[in-house]
This record gives C-alpha cells, structure tokens and sequence, in this order.
C-alpha cells in the first residue's frame, strides 16, 4: 500500500513525500512513475497522458509540491492587478502551468486564493473550453494547450 504524505502550507506551497519510493525517485531499480524524482516534464507528460486512480494522485501531487506556490502566486499577483479573479484567469492559469482545468480550481480553491467552489463553477454551466476560449483571448501570448 502506498503511503504518500503531503501537507498544504499557508503561503501555497505543497509539501509532498512519494509513497511509492519515498522520496527517493527510484522504484525496484527504475524511476518510479508515481513521482519520476520529481521531473516536472514528466510529471506534466504523465498527467496529461491520462493517469487514472491512485497514481494520478500522487503525480498531481508530486505536481503541486513543484508548482502549487507558483500558481498560487499567480493568482494573487492577478488579484492584485485587477482587483478580482475570474474563470478565465483560472482557466490561464490552468493552461500556463500545464494543469487540468478542474485540479487547478481546486488547488486554487484548497489554498483559499479563490473562494468559489468546484460545485458553484459547475452551477453556472461555463464550459471550460469557453473558459479557455476567454483565457486565451485575455492572454494572447498564452500558448495552445489541449483542454
């Protein structure tokens, strides 16, 4: 059984040991695909290739304790130049750090950068490619990503 551990810490930072190979980024000799040592690529490459269950759990969290302080960041750097953050912004924010679109609204929303839930998103039947429709007309520079 695995026995991952990650604590959220005030300021959106993620601390996170693997429970496959505790920390260590190997796995019987190979590199572990629960965490790949840490290897944000990988790690990217992993979640968008579909991983299911468990291990998408432990790679989003591998993800998190690697990015999770800079998005937070993000958002409140946003926050702070418009004054509010919107779908959109979120949905920027999803495509920037190369994470899906409801895992970063509930990190956002776990470190309270954001204060409406994943549920009230769902309420108000924005799509989330209309969301990443808006986002990219918001941020031109923002390359394509896959939604």
């Amino acid at each position: 059984m695995r026995c991952a551990t990650g604590t959220t810490m005030p300021d959106g930072s993620y601390v996170y040991t693997c429970g496959r190979c505790h920390g260590t980024g190997r796995w019987r000799g190979e590199t572990c695909t629960d965490c790949y040592g840490l290897e944000l690529e990988r790690i990217r490459a992993a979640l968008k290739a579909g991983a299911r269950g468990q291990r998408y759990y432990a790679l989003l969290k591998a993800f998190l304790s690697l990015q999770g302080k800079d998005m937070v960041d993000e958002v409140k750097r946003i926050k702070t130049d418009t004054g509010h953050i919107t779908p959109p912004d979120v949905g920027y924010i999803s495509l920037a750090f190369g994470l899906n679109f409801k895992a970063t609204w509930e990190w956002l929303e776990e470190t309270r950068v954001i204060r409406t839930s994943w549920s009230a998103f769902e309420d108000s039947r924005l799509k989330v490619r209309d969301v990443y429709r808006m986002a990219r007309e918001h941020h031109p520079g923002l390359a394509e990503a896959s939604s």
